[in-house]
């Protein structure tokens, strides 16, 4: 088992007449599969690019980093889907989760996925890079 410290600082002035002052951390126990980190491209349609995030493989939680990595003004799409209850392997009854999480370029985000959840994005354009890292909860 190893463990990663996860960190969150936001702090501003001038939205609003208080100050934006968030800061908060974990220690996160996590264990394999992980991908430190890994840079893909990608396609213009919703795609499943991270095979082990394919909906069967992660049978664990799972925190997963992302970053747009594009040079351009491309952006990122993630969805995540999941096998509704009643659904067969053979037939699987695909729910949508969450649809709506974009990236800009230079955007990132860090999220906690249960397990079997099926993760797919799609880039604005082919020149759409994403880059990712991904642990599995140890516990």
């Amino acid at each position: 088992m190893a463990t990663i410290t996860s960190g969150l600082t936001l702090s501003g002035t001038g939205a609003t007449s208080d100050v934006l002052s968030i800061n908060k951390s974990a220690a996160l126990t996590v264990a394999s599969p992980t991908v430190q980190v890994g840079t893909v491209n990608l396609t213009v349609a919703f795609a499943t690019t991270l095979d082990e995030l394919n909906g069967t493989k992660n049978t664990k939680d799972t925190f997963l980093y992302l970053l747009n990595s594009s040079s351009g003004v491309e952006t990122i799409n993630i969805q995540t889907l999941a096998t509704a209850t009643g659904g067969s392997v053979a037939e699987p009854c695909v729910v949508v989760q969450s649809k709506g999480l974009k990236l800009r370029s230079g955007e990132f985000a860090f999220l906690p996925l249960e397990a079997l959840a099926h993760v797919q994005f799609k880039g604005s354009a082919v020149t759409a890079q994403m880059e990712y890292g991904y642990w599995t909860r140890s516990n």
